[in-house]
């Protein structure tokens, strides 16, 4: 069928503004804010996996990671909230989040 579904994206990071300014009207965004994260833990957490890196992609991958802590999903949309078309559901935890999504699944079935 030539229906198109509605997207519900949640997202936290500057990563997620790309794929958000893409979303239309019919579309729901949930954006984390307040979102703040231990980089130390983050930093243990994430390096056990990560030994196989060469040097220059730990770089990378530390530059993007500390850019989506730096620029939180919910500050970049207020930022550029005339270019987003999405109907837009900021959320703080993950009760809250529940108490958004669901609704919002609900309604479109």
């Amino acid at each position: 069928s030539n229906v198109r579904k509605r997207i519900i994206y949640l997202g936290d990071g500057i990563g997620d503004l790309c794929p958000v300014l893409r979303l239309g009207l019919e579309d729901c965004v949930l954006p984390r804010q307040g979102y703040t994260i231990s980089t130390v833990k983050l930093f243990e957490t994430l390096s056990l996996g990560f030994q196989m890196l060469t040097n220059t992609q730990l770089t990378l991958f530390w530059n993007f990671v500390f850019s989506s802590l730096q620029y939180p999903l919910s500050d970049l949309i207020t930022e550029n909230i005339q270019k987003v078309k999405a109907s837009v559901y900021p959320w703080n935890n993950g009760s809250e989040m529940k108490e958004k999504l669901i609704p919002l699944i609900m309604h479109h079935n």
